[in-house]
């Protein structure tokens, strides 16, 4: 196998899938020690009426969020049904940062904003540090 995602990434939950009629909950944030880099992938669905989405990216030096701050130009442009149903992705370079990496999301408007978020850490630097399942597994 040419790329083994057990050694190359570490897939969590930011957001977890919903149609939300205000604030989401946040997932727990996700530890990033000993990784090099960090995908945050933000999947949208359809919008309704006014509703907007608002998500920014920040990083905590406690595992449950506490005294989180945003990283800097971590953010996605405002979801709303002028650019909804599409997937938006970012990349943090994880030098220098903080231990755990979470978001923090905004809901405006009326009706629902359906969405969801990952964030994937990938690239260990030292050892295998990714402990993730396949769901399935097609070829060598």
């Amino acid at each position: 196998m040419k790329c083994n995602p057990q050694t190359l990434l570490k897939a969590a939950s930011g957001i977890p899938p919903a149609a939300y009629s205000a604030n989401p909950t946040t997932e727990a944030f996700v530890d990033t020690r000993g990784w090099s880099e960090c995908l945050v992938v933000l999947h949208c669905g359809t919008f309704t009426s006014s509703a907007t989405l608002d998500v920014a990216i920040h990083e905590s030096a406690a595992s449950d969020g506490s005294g989180s701050v945003a990283i800097t130009s971590a953010a996605f442009a405002q979801v709303s049904t002028a650019n909804d149903e599409q997937v938006f992705v970012g990349r943090i370079n994880l030098q220098d940062r903080l231990r755990y990496i979470g978001s923090v999301a905004t809901y405006g408007g009326s009706g629902n904003a359906v969405a969801s978020m990952a964030i994937i850490p990938i690239g260990p630097r030292d050892t295998v540090l990714a402990n993730q399942t396949y769901s399935f597994s097609v070829g060598d």
